[in-house]
């Protein structure tokens, strides 16, 4: 009896791993209304702000990112050059370091949004200044952080892991130490989003 429940227990593991695909979501989840970069990920400047440039583990973490990401079909960012930029990256001292980064989306006029009411033009990925001041925090989840934000800052929402969801998306509660990079299904998620 023990045998046949243990079999069948791994069998239903084993399922659960194939149908998520370590690493695919069983369904994206988007903004209201699909709201995204208006402009795009292609092609497209990030630009470090004065707040991030005096944090070398930052840049570190964001170089890090950057190159997760880019790794999307419909994703192409570049440090300098002439453009729009896709995001802008900071440090906020009213950035908690429970919630350790923050996305904030601005329309074409430059108001900003918490949430998104509309698609924006550019977004800046916040990290908390007091997670910076850490040195505990390893280089791969910070890296990871900024990876969360940025998806955000693409048009991605939360993942969910009680519906086993596999995602950098997922809140840091649920991926710490488990997902530190942008996923295969992160990616397609992205490039779903921009036809």
């Amino acid at each position: 009896m023990k045998k046949r429940t243990i079999s069948l227990l791994l069998t239903l593991a084993m399922t659960v791993v194939i149908f998520t695909g370590l690493g695919g979501n069983a369904e994206a989840n988007y903004y209201p209304n699909n709201y995204k970069n208006i402009f795009g990920l292609n092609n497209r400047q990030y630009v470090i702000g004065a707040s991030a440039s005096s944090y070398p583990r930052y840049l570190t973490a964001i170089s890090t990112a950057v190159n997760a990401w880019n790794a999307a079909s419909k994703v192409q960012l570049y440090a300098s050059g002439s453009g729009s930029s896709a995001v802008v990256f900071s440090v906020s001292s009213l950035v908690s370091l429970s919630e350790r980064g923050q996305t904030i989306f601005y329309t074409i006029d430059g108001s900003p949004m918490t949430t998104p009411t509309s698609s924006w033009s550019y977004a800046e990925v916040r990290i908390s200044q007091a997670l910076l001041n850490s040195m505990t925090e390893p280089a791969t989840e910070l890296a990871a952080t900024v990876m969360h934000e940025m998806g955000h800052a693409f048009g991605l929402t939360h993942a969910v892991a009680s519906i086993g969801q596999v995602s950098i998306m997922l809140p840091y509660a649920d991926r710490r130490g488990y997902v530190t990079t942008v996923l295969d299904g992160d990616l397609d998620d992205v490039d779903n989003l921009y036809p």
